[in-house]
């Protein structure tokens, strides 16, 4: 099935059905060229949004007149903790579609979207990943911990996956294979597995015209100056778009150009930078704490929600409603790497995936590399555990990381935040 059958047979599928991505794509793009358009469509958003606040009990003393600041800022926690409450009355959990975040930080949690919010979020994969080479149809490589879709999913989708459990010998030549074999056009994925290919490319002696690749699309982590350089050594002058985004939200900002600004998703949301101590706004050259409000979910709204996440304030202009519009720089999401006591490396993310199983009985968890050789694996459990939950646990990382690692199991009461107010499920002591 060609790219171009694909997107068309797409959208003709979502117009019939009354999708609504394509009206989403439109409104962004529409967004990006024409202000008073912008300002309609996001006022009407505003207005839409607030009066929907009414069906939900945590908010149903709302005034719609006034505007967001009348609203407590608000972390997952303390949501997760009285879900029912910020749920919408006007909806039922069976018409809704449940999220989970990926716990990248410890604390794994569910949201509940609108079909009409799902679709949103896809239009904002395409509307910024076309700036990156990325459209319906576009044949990718999609490198994730798990798979996530089925392989009649992914063919429709042109999508090729690719698991990174480990960043070996054997991850790296399947990856080479498959971007030469598939003349793969656009790579999605973390930046430091995508280096990591691209490096491994290089040493192969592999030429840039030898590839098909036109963008990469990077997310969770930061991504580097050196990175981009890497990539561009090894495939060309392609175009590299580093998203921000989450499963609970969307694409909230894009970085196209090493060292630029992220342009953010202000039709859609309204962000806000606050001082790393208290509510208030950040001044040009602090960092602050990223505070979003989605203005389309309804079902489970997300109103003043710290991300965890930190940003360079640029000191740039915000729009009429107060929604900044770019900022300097992305801090503090960088996952770091483990490395096995043979040397190898191991992706983090897989941890996750690993605790994932464990959910039933443990809240938070946290895994720290102390040494080549000694881990310590850090659980907050939602009651006592039992010792055979800990050496289940033990026995899974044992299996990723080697017999000649050292588990140590730890049950604690709390995982220490990060200034960010989030908990990294990742830290390496060996990287100094």
């Amino acid at each position: 099935m060609k790219t171009n059958l694909r997107k068309l047979a797409y959208f003709a599928l979502d117009s019939l059905k009354k999708g609504g991505v394509k009206e989403g794509i439109e409104a962004l793009e529409r967004s990006e060229n024409d202000a008073h358009f912008y300002n309609t469509y996001k006022s009407k958003s505003i207005d839409n949004f607030l009066k929907s606040l009414k069906e939900v009990p945590f908010y149903k003393d709302v005034n719609p007149a006034k505007d967001f600041t009348q609203f407590p800022v608000l972390q997952k926690p303390y949501i997760q903790e009285q879900i029912d409450l910020f749920l919408s009355k006007a909806y039922r959990k069976d018409e809704l579609v449940e999220v989970s975040t990926s716990g990248s930080y410890g604390l794994p949690a569910t949201f509940y979207l609108t079909k009409n919010k799902k679709a949103l979020q896809l239009a904002e994969v395409v509307h910024y990943g076309r700036k990156a080479g990325y459209d319906i149809g576009t044949k990718h490589m999609y490198i994730r911990s798990v798979v996530h879709k089925s392989k009649f999913k992914q063919f429709v989708q042109n999508e090729h996956y690719l698991g990174c459990k480990n960043l070996d010998a054997a991850f790296l030549d399947k990856a080479r294979k498959l971007l030469k074999s598939k003349r793969i056009e656009v790579i999605i994925g973390f930046p430091t597995a995508i280096q990591m290919i691209a490096e491994h490319c290089k040493r192969q002696g592999d030429l840039p015209s030898e590839f098909s690749i036109k963008g990469v699309i990077t997310s969770s982590e930061n991504l580097s100056a050196q990175q981009r350089s890497i990539m561009k050594d090894a495939w060309g002058e392609i175009d590299i778009c580093s998203r921000y985004s989450t499963e609970e939200f969307g694409v909230l900002a894009c970085q196209y150009k090493e060292a630029g600004k992220f342009y953010v998703n202000s039709l859609n949301y309204h962000i806000e930078l606050l001082k790393i101590d208290s509510d208030e706004p950040c001044a040009p050259g602090e960092v602050g704490r990223i505070i979003v409000t989605d203005l389309n979910s309804y079902a489970n709204p997300l109103v003043r929600y710290d991300t965890g996440d930190l940003a360079l304030c640029d000191g740039s202009e915000k729009d009429k409603f107060g929604s900044i519009v770019s900022f300097q720089s992305l801090v503090g999401r960088g996952i770091q790497v483990i490395t096995t006591p043979t040397g190898e490396l191991k992706y983090p993310l897989f941890f996750e995936c690993i605790m994932e199983a464990f959910s039933e009985h443990i809240s938070q968890y946290q895994i720290i590399q102390e040494s080549n050789v000694l881990y310590r694996v850090l659980m907050v459990s939602k009651s006592a555990l039992d010792q055979s939950i800990k050496e289940a646990v033990k026995s899974a990382v044992l299996d990723w990381l080697g017999d000649e690692a050292q588990i140590v199991m730890e049950e604690v009461e709390n995982i220490e935040a990060l200034p960010s107010g989030k908990r990294p499920y990742v830290i390496n002591k060996t990287l100094g």
